[in-house]
C-alpha cells in the first residue's frame, strides 16, 4: 500500500494524519514507513517525539 511520495526532510501534514490514523489502527512503524515510503527510523522518531503511539497527534506534532 503506498499513500504519499515525499522525499523531504520532514514529513508533510497529510503524511503526519496518515501516521496518526495507521497508529490508531494498530499498523507498526514499518508498515507506516513502507505505506509512506520513508525510513522505519524516521516514523519511530515523529511518534517518538510528539507523544508516543498512544497519544500522537498529528495536528500538534506538526505545529510543534
Amino acid at each position: 500500500m503506498r499513500i504519499i511520495r515525499n522525499k523531504g526532510k520532514h514529513l508533510t501534514k497529510e503524511e503526519r494524519f496518515c501516521v496518526e490514523k495507521l497508529l490508531k489502527i494498530g499498523q507498526s512503524y514499518q508498515k507506516i514507513a513502507d505505506a509512506l515510503e520513508r525510513g522505519k527510523s524516521t516514523i519511530g522518531e515523529e511518534v517518538k517525539n510528539n507523544g508516543g503511539r498512544e497519544k500522537y497527534n498529528a495536528e500538534k506534532a506538526h505545529h510543534r
